[in-house]
């Protein structure tokens, strides 16, 4: 999936807005509070002021947290703006005023206790614990001055107090719960979904919609029971999409409660058990998602971790490896030059034929010697059976990506495969065949993780190339290869790369070769460089030595 694991601090320091676009953001909030408000308290009986669900709250938290306390005043003049333009109950602007103060104030103080304390809400358990603490603490200062408000100017009686503290402090919740985690995943996003992501999450939202179409359709005595059917997709969102999933569907389920409220008649007592039922679901599928985010981010660590113990082993047995050569040639090699040596100066003084012609016997011997040695650690590195099985190049090029997918993901490079699923098997050892295709695709995501490249697309195909060989293609939109880099593709040792070893694509020729095939490049060119190599087409099982 192209999708979006990386950490989310969406809680860090400010960006250096430029004014224009500082006044823009400013102007969208305070159009979309009002929005938001004047959608709670449509479906709010003006006979209170209180609403049931306070989105635009949620909204407001969300930006303190992001862009910093400072903006509270902003946030002040947008709940006074909203409550003088819109259907309200006739209160005075004394009212109107103390209700915005306590608002501003006590989400400024959560926001700073937020960015102070937890800079990875969406990535771990406790940062959104501390997200969902602090906004159940802050709420409760604007249910008791609403409370205040409807006490002294709003004539309801003092036994109903409590009733209208919790549907304040319950609906103040639950704007917190659904937009501060939403719009905190839209700002830690680092990539976007790919196409194949995106027509699956639209589904799932489809599903979501119907869902809530088929709970409103119910006759109303049914619709607490058919309530609880909205689990179903938005579990499905949490798994698949993690916070991200769950946030969006919160959004989509409370703007469809939204919607049936204004359009039936539903008693406060209905709307209160509604808003219990729906901090339940958003509780519960926010802490899902969290833990399939951790689980991703875990999983990305530990890939890396693997990455970085696989790169020390390499080097270390390089290590060992030069060492063990280092030593056993060091004294045939010296046998050679001191032989070689000898040679020459009996050939100098024009006596002693036979001691020259020995002389370079021993040195002959010695530098064979010397190549006994390398070829017996070659057959001491590979000693072993590899057993080569019929095996789908679609199914080998879907193992290979799955081990880059998290870097391809946070590089925005796209994998496309073009492989049919019915295309003839291939008689080789796996492990060895994946090895070349991750090589040759790492290779790809080197070359196109480039600030100034924008079309970052990575092609594996595969066909039939004749009666007993597939051809399996890796191409990329890169820059392409240098004109040096190209003349010495295959040599050892050799590679453009600053941290490379050169020793890859000689790797993956020999698996290739020793399976009967050809590595080769196949073109080179600003904007597609084209990998090719061949394996043959599996008809019994057989088992090779290497040697």
């Amino acid at each position: 999936m192209t999708t979006r694991t990386a950490a989310s601090d969406w809680t860090g320091p400010a960006p250096a807005w430029p004014r224009a676009r500082t006044l823009a953001l400013w102007v969208a909030f305070v159009i979309a509070y009002c929005l938001l408000d004047r959608l709670d308290l449509m479906r709010t009986p003006l006979t209170s002021p209180l609403p049931l669900a306070d989105l635009a709250g949620g909204l407001a938290l969300a930006l303190m947290v992001w862009q910093g306390p400072r903006l509270a005043p902003l946030v002040i003049g947008a709940d006074l703006l909203s409550n003088l333009i819109g259907p309200v109950p006739a209160l005075p602007i004394a009212a109107l005023v103390c209700s915005a103060l306590a608002l501003g104030g006590c989400y400024a103080v959560a926001a700073i206790y937020l960015r102070r304390f937890s800079t990875g809400a969406l990535d771990s358990q406790r940062g959104l614990l501390r997200l969902i603490g602090a906004g159940a603490v802050a709420t409760l200062g604007p249910a008791v001055a609403d409370l205040a408000v409807v006490s002294q100017w709003g004539g309801v009686a003092e036994p109903a107090y409590l009733t209208i503290l919790a549907r304040a402090w319950s609906g103040n919740f639950i704007g917190v719960a659904v937009m501060a985690p939403l719009v905190a995943s839209i700002g830690a996003a680092r990539t976007w979904l790919s196409r194949r992501e995106a027509a699956e999450f639209a589904a799932q939202l489809a599903v979501l919609v119907l869902t809530l179409v088929l709970i409103g359709s119910n006759p109303q005595a049914d619709r607490f029971r058919y309530f609880y059917l909205l689990f179903l997709p938005q579990i499905w969102l949490a798994v698949r999409f993690g916070v991200t999933g769950a946030a969006t569907g919160n959004f989509i389920v409370q703007l469809g409660l939204n919607g049936f409220f204004l359009t039936h008649h539903v008693s406060d007592e209905t709307t209160f058990s509604y808003d219990v039922r729906l901090i339940t679901l958003t509780m519960s599928t926010l802490f899902l998602g969290c833990a399939v985010n951790e689980r991703r981010t875990a999983e990305a660590v530990l890939r890396q971790r693997q990455d970085e113990f696989a790169r020390v082993s390499r080097l270390s047995l390089a290590g060992e490896l030069a060492a063990a050569l280092a030593h056993q040639l060091n004294q045939p090699l010296l046998a050679t030059i001191a032989f070689t040596r000898a040679a020459q100066r009996f050939m100098e003084t024009g006596e002693g034929r036979a001691d020259a012609a020995q002389a370079m016997n021993e040195a002959v011997a010695q530098a064979e010697r010397a190549g006994e040695i390398v070829r017996t650690l070659r057959r001491f590195i590979g000693k072993g059976e590899i057993e080569r099985r019929p095996c789908s190049p679609s199914a080998l090029a879907r193992d290979a990506i799955t081990l880059v997918e998290p870097e391809c993901a946070r590089a925005g490079i796209r994998i496309v495969t073009a492989i049919d699923r019915n295309l003839a098997a291939v008689q080789v050892d796996a492990v060895q065949i994946q090895q070349v295709l991750l090589n040759l695709i790492q290779n790809a995501v080197d070359a196109l993780d480039q600030p100034h490249i924008t079309a970052k697309i990575i092609l594996l195909s595969a066909r039939r190339a004749s009666d007993r060989m597939i051809e399996i293609e890796v191409c990329d939109t890169g820059p392409g290869l240098s004109a040096a880099a190209e003349q010495q593709l295959f040599e050892p040792f050799s590679s453009d790369k600053d941290s490379g070893m050169g020793l890859g694509l000689v790797i993956c020729r020999g698996i290739v070769e020793a399976h009967a095939g050809r590595l080769w490049l196949e073109q080179n060119q600003p904007g597609r460089c084209v990998f090719r190599f061949t394996l043959p087409i599996a008809r019994i099982r057989t088992k090779v030595t290497t040697a």
